[in-house]
This record gives structure tokens, sequence and C-alpha cells, in this order.
């Protein structure tokens, strides 16, 4: 895990204790970085230079995301939302922390930050084609298995949509974590996009999950997939979260997805130093020039382990 990824660990829970606590506190991200509660909005503070150059009009940050107001006085700027915009305003946090490791002037990084979380929305504005939506809906279909365990919480287990907040593996808990992977084919081949996504090397279990979902004209489209999973979760605010990650994932609320799916089967792979796949230590050296790898992987050479066999309660730790 990057240090990036555990900043934003340790980001996410510090919100979780500062909005279960329903106190006002204040928490210390790093040492540019604050966040607070108060009056039911969230608030989070970045230092800056007295030598920076501020032109707020070039800020340019949407109103849904914040409110801003800059301090000459204390050298900071200070963010506002409204706790229901949680999920949103969390990851704008993050782009912010990236781009603070990344040496930028606060300036320059409120710039940054908001430019990834438009382009990540802008993602669900854009067709998504056939196996995107397949791929989707296998991880919404283990997102509703977790939710109809554990309630509405697990929605904060998905991390897939947020790349690098959190983990490269689609879902998340500190002793567990979950890659997901769709296919129509018999027998089922994956493709692996990234050799960090079957990366099983930290103190959590890795497991591989293969849904096989066909074309069926009897089953059900995406915003159908959506839809069933949002009406599961009680709280506005899991909801609202849950919205935003499908739209992080490419899903449009507004497109007309005519594909139906049917899920056919579901399959737990176990992933160690002993699968057959190929290894995240081969490539511990690898030349700045090779810029992807990628493999397709038949997953019947892979050691099947049942679900009954899963501890998913520790899915909630953490949570």
């Amino acid at each position: 895990m990057t240090e990036l990824r555990s900043i934003a660990r340790i980001l996410h829970q510090q919100w979780r204790r500062i909005i279960e606590s329903n106190e006002s506190e204040l928490q210390t991200i790093s040492n540019s970085i604050c966040i607070g509660m108060q009056d039911d909005n969230l608030w989070a503070s970045l230092e800056f230079g007295g030598d920076e150059n501020w032109d707020s009009q070039n800020l340019n940050i949407p109103a849904g995301l914040a409110t801003y107001e800059i301090n000459q006085a204390e050298e900071k700027i200070y963010f506002t939302t409204e706790i229901d915009s949680y999920g949103l305003f969390n990851q704008f946090i993050c782009e912010l922390i990236l781009a603070k490791t990344r040496q930028m002037q606060s300036a320059e990084a409120i710039i940054f930050a908001i430019n990834q979380i438009r382009a990540k929305i802008s993602l669900g504005r854009s067709p998504m084609g056939i196996n995107q939506q397949r791929g989707l809906i296998g991880e919404l279909l283990f997102l509703e298995y977790l939710i109809d365990l554990f309630g509405d919480e697990m929605v904060t287990t998905w991390a897939g949509p947020t790349d690098s907040y959190d983990s490269i593996h689609d879902f998340i808990s500190p002793r567990l974590h979950f890659e997901i992977k769709s296919t129509s084919t018999n027998p089922p081949v994956v493709d692996i996009n990234e050799i960090e996504q079957l990366d099983w090397r930290g103190d959590f279990q890795l497991y591989l999950l293969v849904q096989n979902i066909s074309d069926d004209p009897n089953g059900y489209t995406l915003s159908e997939y959506v839809a069933r999973i949002s009406a599961k979760i009680r709280s506005d605010y899991f909801r609202e979260q849950f919205m935003l990650l499908c739209q992080f994932s490419g899903f449009n609320e507004n497109s007309n997805y005519r594909n139906r799916f049917s899920e056919i089967s579901a399959r737990f792979f176990i992933i160690n130093e002993e699968s057959q796949i190929l290894q995240p230590v081969l490539f511990t050296d690898i030349p700045r020039n090779v810029l992807d790898i990628r493999y397709s992987l038949a997953v019947n050479e892979l050691q099947e382990i049942e679900d009954s066999e899963i501890d998913f309660s520790e899915m909630r730790e953490g949570r």
C-alpha cells in the first residue's frame, strides 16, 4: 500500500470517528491539512505559503463540492460542505493529499484536485460498453451480498471506483480484500489489467471472485441492478455515497441501458504466493518505459474455495 493509500485510509477512519461521534472534532491529516465537523457541516483546512499568489476566481470550485474561505492572516483556506456530501468531499481531500505529496503549491493542488473530481464525474457521461456494464454488475452483486449480510455500512468497503484512494482491489477491509472479475466465457477467462490487481502481499487475505454474468433478455439492466441495491440502503448518507461510487464507475442514471444480464455462477479463488498467476514479486524493478502489463487468466487452474469457508464478518472491521 502506497503512502497515499495509507493516508487515505486514515482519512476515511477519522471522518468516520468525527461523523459517528456527532461532535466537533479536529483531526490532523498531514502537516498542511486538517479536518473537522461543526453544526452538521464537514470542513477541511489547507495551509499555504505567504508568498503564494492567490486568485480566488481561478479556483472555480463547484458549488456542489464545497464552499471556501481564504484566511490570509492564518495562511489557510477553509473548505466546508454538508455532511450528506461526504463522499465527494472525501475524494476531493484525497486528491489534495495526492497533490501535496507531489510538492504542489496549495493553489495548484486545489486546481489539480478539482480537475481530478471533474474527470471522474465525467466518466458517467460517456456510454458504457457491454463489458463495462458486465464488470460493474459483478461488483454491484458482491456489494449487494455484503449489504444483505451486514447492512448499509458495507458501501464503505467498495474501493474499486476510487482506485488509488484506498486500494487497487475492489473491496477492502483490514484483513480481507476481494478483486471482482466478470466474464461470459466458459471455461472462465478474465482480464488482469494491472499486476497490482492480484497483488496479495500485505496483512490481508486476497480473494478473486469470478462471476459468470451472461446476456439474458429476461434478466436485468444495469439501471435495474443499481435501483435494486439503492432501495436496500436505508441511510440517505450511505445511499448518496453508493450513487456517487456508481457514477465514478461510469454509471449515468439518465442513460438508457438496454442490455440485460443474469448471474449464472460466482466462484471464489485464493490468491497467494502459490497461485498460478504472474506473481507481483517478478515485477519489482519494472523499467520506466514499460507503461502497461496486462494478461488473460484461465481461472480453473487456481485454488477454489467455497464461500462458506470465508469469514465475511471480517469485512466489518474498521468500518
